[in-house]
């Protein structure tokens, strides 16, 4: 059991340097690839998941145990369950499956996939601790939470045909597009902010968001429900006009609350997320934002301005010059 265990968190580790990598390939891969997988978006079966981020920067520098195959995170207070961590995981699985057609892929995938059926009651996917400094609430739940469960759970019922999956992914639907403070999403006019840490004032983590727009858009696909597709429209319109305030001139900020700029790795995740929306949408002011973002990594002259409000904001920006 023990080695077994051993090479379950091996594989883990493995699979969010794997998700991670593939964000990045995708944002180097630009337009092009969005376009010739245009088609395959706009269908019902989904495939691999668009791009992921392999896990937030505290799975990686934290310990990462298994219980029962499923990943625990230790932030300081023991082992805690955290649903996004599965949900990545799982998703790295189907991943893996899609590609090796593994037996065992498929099962630890459907693993992941029951257990998250099974704690998300009434499709809430709750954290059950607080996540200081941006949430001090002991429950609570979050947009990329309920997102990425969809996509698990939509996955999980093409796989199997299982209707206990779709009910799931419906309940996360259901919870995703609750306004705030019962659900994550927050409404400005026309625009739906949906929010990876919900509270007030709103922070508007771009990342969270996006993934969130991914999610809905594979709900819609699968399910036809033109409520997502509305709800997919509204927050690409509040992703066009936030997208504008995150765009520095030499770097894109992490969420429109604070002036933190975000690391490197999560520029590479924002670049790869709105070449997918941009193809998905058929939106050239998202690619051209992308392209933009893309453009400020390679600019020696903007490093360097990055890298002075490094030193003159160093608990902003923590993570921009070693990632």
């Amino acid at each position: 059991m023990k080695s077994s265990a051993a090479v379950a968190i091996v594989a883990l580790l493995l699979a969010f340097g794997s998700l991670y990598l593939r964000g990045v390939e995708l944002a180097h891969a630009g337009l092009d690839s969005v376009s010739r997988n245009d088609a395959e978006d706009h269908s019902g079966t989904l495939g691999p998941y668009y791009v992921d981020d392999g896990g937030h920067p505290e799975h990686r520098a934290r310990g990462v145990t298994m219980h029962d195959e499923v990943p625990m995170v230790d932030y300081g207070r023991g082992g805690q369950l955290n649903p996004v961590l599965v949900e990545q995981y799982a998703l790295e699985l189907f991943h893996r499956y899609a590609r090796s057609h593994s037996a065992e892929d498929k099962r630890l995938f459907l693993v992941q996939a029951d257990w998250l059926r099974r704690f998300c009651r009434q499709g809430r996917c709750e954290y059950e601790f607080p996540f200081p400094p941006q949430i001090s609430s002991a429950r609570w739940v979050s947009s990329l939470g309920q997102a990425q469960e969809i996509s698990v759970q939509l996955r999980a019922y093409q796989l199997t045909g299982d209707t206990k999956f779709l009910a799931a992914a419906n309940a996360a639907y259901r919870v995703l597009v609750t306004p705030f403070p019962r659900g994550p999403m927050m409404l400005s006019g026309e625009e739906a902010w949906f929010e990876e840490y919900p509270q007030t004032p709103a922070t508007h983590v771009l990342n969270g968001h996006m993934f969130a727009l991914l999610s809905l858009w594979e709900y819609y696909r699968v399910t036809h429900d033109p409520s997502a597709r509305n709800w997919f429209l509204r927050g690409i319109a509040a992703l066009k006009s936030g997208i504008q305030q995150s765009d520095t001139g030499f770097w894109a900020r992490y969420d429109l609350l604070h002036a933190q700029l975000c690391s490197r790795k999560y520029l590479n995740i924002e670049i790869a997320q709105l070449i997918t929306l941009s193809g998905i949408a058929n939106d050239e002011f998202l690619a051209e934002i992308a392209q933009r973002f893309e453009a400020y990594k390679t600019n020696p002259i903007l490093s360097l301005r990055v890298r002075w409000y490094a030193l003159h904001h160093p608990h902003a920006l923590s993570e921009v010059v070693s990632d």
